[in-house]
């Protein structure tokens, strides 16, 4: 049996109004902070990057802040201009904040920092066997969804591979994860919808991976019905601070069931969509979530059972088949309540002519190989026509 091992961060907060703590955290672990701020509209109309050096300020003078790197993350010279100022500032603490694609780019250079201090050039996909700390990290979500801090895994472009790709590190793990609702809050309703049913997607795929385990099994199936029983109050009630905390620690929990199991067909096809089309990840990801349910219908019929009882279904007196086939109703019928797309054709910027070169490059993501169901290139490409 393979050695199980997990860390978590040494801190998690979630709370309302909590910026103010970011400088209280940041302090215990060094003086020169760099800010890796996500360029995106949100953020720069909250003034978010204002509050964070405001708190930081209270503690020390030596803030840098880097806001260069997009939402999507797709640009490489940006992620090397950023290097280029770790290498000249030499922190003692980077501090991510925005979204899952821009964390996963403050997180990987977190843990590359003796790398790059030494000039190396590159990027490369590798394995530490240590939980040796380069640099102290501290990572500020502006979603609730999947946390790069709160796994040993992280995807930033790689020019090579011509896409994201997957980085793994077992000693890149955020120093802490500072949620504050009042952050998350400002995204549209709309939008926090889609990014509820994107991390459900995400934690199905952790539940259904051949990698799972009772753990991940149970942090996936909480994560999966925290969000599928508070998404919908709180597009209709956006005020509700007590709904979102429920869903960000629907985050935490599916995060924690990613890293101890692994992703599966929603991550790959997600970011290899992103990568290519430069649409958000969490756009892809909520619509095909109910096709890669029909993808499994008999290859984890009692997983599907299962999610089937998270998402509210009355399960008694019906074959598992119809059982597992609720799931997916239950999904698409959540997702026309939430007024997201139900097909990809309906996504701006998608386009159907990509769909192959998409397909080959979730193919190669190494995950994939714990798939229940295998996927090749052509039954991706297939999924994803269907979902067209």
């Amino acid at each position: 049996m393979p050695v199980f091992e997990y860390g978590i961060p040494s801190n998690i907060l979630i709370g309302s109004d909590i910026t103010n703590r970011i400088g209280e955290v940041v302090n215990t672990l060094g003086d020169k902070v760099l800010v890796v701020l996500e360029n995106s509209k949100y953020i720069i109309d909250a003034g978010i990057g204002s509050k964070i050096e405001a708190s930081l300020n209270i503690f020390t003078e030596n803030v840098i802040v880097f806001d260069e790197i997009e939402r999507n993350a797709n640009n490489p010279n940006k992620i090397e201009s950023l290097k280029e100022v770790v290498k000249a500032s030499r922190p003692d603490v980077i501090v991510g904040v925005g979204g899952y694609h821009v964390l996963s780019v403050a997180k990987t250079v977190a843990s590359i920092y003796d790398k790059i201090l030494t000039s190396e050039s590159q990027y490369k996909r590798w394995y530490s066997q240590t939980r040796r700390k380069r640099v102290s990290y501290v990572e500020v979500p502006i979603t609730f969804g999947i946390i790069p801090g709160i796994s040993s895994l992280s995807f930033i472009y790689d020019s090579d591979f011509g896409a994201k790709n997957v980085y793994v590190d077992i000693s890149s793990y955020a120093d802490a994860v500072i949620f504050d609702t009042s952050l998350i809050s400002i995204l549209p309703p709309y939008y926090i919808g889609i990014l509820a049913v994107d991390a459900m997607a995400l934690a199905f795929d952790a539940f259904i991976s051949k990698k799972g385990n009772p753990i991940s099994d149970a942090l996936a199936y909480k994560a999966i019905e925290l969000f599928f029983v508070n998404i919908k109050k709180f597009v209709n009630e956006p005020s509700n601070m007590g709904l979102l905390h429920n869903l960000c620690f629907g985050g935490v929990m599916a995060s924690m069931a990613l890293a101890l199991s692994e992703p599966g067909l929603a991550t790959a096809i997600s970011h290899a969509a992103s990568s290519i089309m430069d649409i958000p990840s969490e756009r892809i990801s909520s619509v095909i979530f109910p096709h890669i349910i029909d993808y499994n219908l008999t290859s984890v019929p009692g997983k599907l059972i299962q999610t089937a009882m998270a998402l509210g279904e009355r399960i008694q007196d019906i074959t598992v088949i119809e059982a597992a086939i609720k799931s997916a109703e239950s999904i698409r019928k959540l997702l026309m309540d939430l007024n997201i797309p139900l097909r990809l054709s309906e996504i701006e910027y998608f386009e159907e002519s990509k769909i192959d070169q998409v397909a080959n490059i979730a193919s190669k993501y190494p995950f994939i190989s714990s798939l229940p169901r295998p996927a090749s290139r052509n039954e991706i490409s297939s999924l994803l026509q269907t979902a067209f």
